[in-house]
């Protein structure tokens, strides 16, 4: 960050999506260092989803089985909370897809488990947020030992 100096800073929102360790270390590790050198003005936002497309993707889904940390709910929020929705055209999240696919070890289990169509939906857009009360706290007890 002090080398690039982004005006923006996108991570893992502090419950990591599913309650995966690994994504919410990122988001520690990224908020940890966005607070220790970023520029002033810039901005750090946290991935979520709305609860449009949150109905959408899960219709007829066992969320426990996607979750990683049992009873958890993802988040998902209304449109106007949002600081940025991207969505990709269809040459985008084609790319995005090979992109993620790339990463065998760690995707490719998933996309042959719900098919490549889904995948598809479910990676062609994202949603990020502002950082709000209570975003700290979510953090201390996901980041917390199991």
């Amino acid at each position: 960050m002090t080398e690039v100096r982004p005006d923006a800073v996108l991570t893992f929102g502090p419950d990591g999506g599913t309650g995966h360790p690994d994504h919410v270390a990122a988001c520690r590790w990224t908020t940890l260092a966005f607070e220790r050198v970023a520029s002033p003005g810039s901005r750090l936002l946290y991935s979520t989803k709305t609860r449009g497309w949150d109905d959408r993707i899960y219709a007829g889904v066992d969320r426990s089985t996607i979750m990683m940390v049992e009873g958890l709910e993802p988040e998902a929020v209304d449109p106007g909370e949002l600081a940025v929705w991207l969505t990709c055209d269809d040459a985008m999240v084609t790319r995005k897809v090979d992109a993620l696919r790339a990463q065998v070890s760690q995707v490719e289990p998933f996309v042959q488990a719900i098919g490549k169509d889904a995948f598809t939906e479910l990676v062609r857009e994202e949603f990020y947020r502002e950082p709000r009360v209570g975003d700290e706290e979510m953090l201390r007890r996901f980041s917390a030992p199991r």
